[in-house]
């Protein structure tokens, strides 16, 4: 029962996250950071491609870890997960270049390279593994894409704790954030698929 509230309240964020970052697609252009707007701007197919593939992957994740789903739907469950899969690729690709450019420095830039290489690795794998008709471990490598997608929605919970409720400036936070967005994500997914056994 806990799993399922704990997945359901991810979900909720999940979607939530995902709407955001479709508005602000759209949002007039004081909205926002003027210095992440003036990189969309510069940079617009890369920003907004990280944007959609990244909304997108968030909007279908959850239903891709849906029993019933899998088990009354297979044909949906497949066509869903083919969209996952090019939504993350874009989101990825996109995300790599994104951090080529982004604040904070190196430490920010190769926290979220990494977490960038890492999401389009292991939708690799998932693929392959799918392909190979190894159910098993082509679920064990979607929860580790799952958690490294959902890195969008820790990094929009812990960057406002850090600055807002702490006090911390930016720059170092968002330094700390590009790691721990994810790392722990990756952690808690590798704990679910041990225990799962």
């Amino acid at each position: 029962m806990l799993k399922k509230v704990s997945f359901r309240t991810l979900s909720v964020f999940a979607v939530l996250v995902a709407l955001y970052g479709f508005a602000y697609m759209f949002l007039p252009e004081e909205a926002g950071s003027p210095e992440i707007r003036e990189r969309f701007a510069r940079w617009w197919l890369a920003g907004y491609g990280h944007v959609f593939g990244g909304g997108l992957a968030l909007l279908l994740g959850p239903f891709q870890f849906s029993p019933w789903i899998r088990r009354q739907h297979i044909g949906w469950h497949r066509w869903i997960g083919r969209a996952y899969a090019v939504a993350v690729i874009v989101g990825g690709l996109s995300g790599l270049f994104i951090a080529r450019i982004t604040f904070g420095g190196l430490s920010a830039q190769t926290g979220f390279a990494m977490l960038a290489l890492l999401w389009l690795i292991s939708i690799g794998f998932a693929w392959v593994r799918i392909r190979q008709g190894n159910k098993g471990e082509h679920r064990k490598w979607m929860i580790r894409n799952f958690a490294l997608t959902l890195a969008a929605v820790s990094l929009r919970i812990q960057l406002p704790l850090l600055t807002a409720a702490f006090g911390f400036s930016f720059e170092p936070s968002y330094q700390f954030i590009a790691w721990m967005c994810w790392v722990p994500n990756l952690v808690i997914a590798e704990w679910w698929i041990l225990n799962k056994r």
